[in-house]
């Protein structure tokens, strides 16, 4: 984890940086990568057992049909 009393330059994200040490402003980062970070970081936090993100196919409800 990035030093929690980092301040960002100004127009860029200050949670990004106190958090990652950067941001998707800065130079030669892009938002999908700043996105990624954030979604890594919460599925970790919450996240205590493997899990699929899609349902499995075909799914309980359209084979009872």
């Amino acid at each position: 984890m990035a030093d929690t009393s980092a301040t960002a330059p100004p127009s860029h994200s200050r949670a990004g940086h106190r958090v990652h040490g950067w941001c998707s402003m800065c130079p030669d980062r892009e938002v999908w990568e700043e996105l990624q970070a954030w979604r890594a970081r919460e599925n970790g936090r919450h996240d205590i057992t493997p899990a699929p993100d899609r349902v499995p196919s075909p799914s309980e409800v359209a084979s009872r049909g």
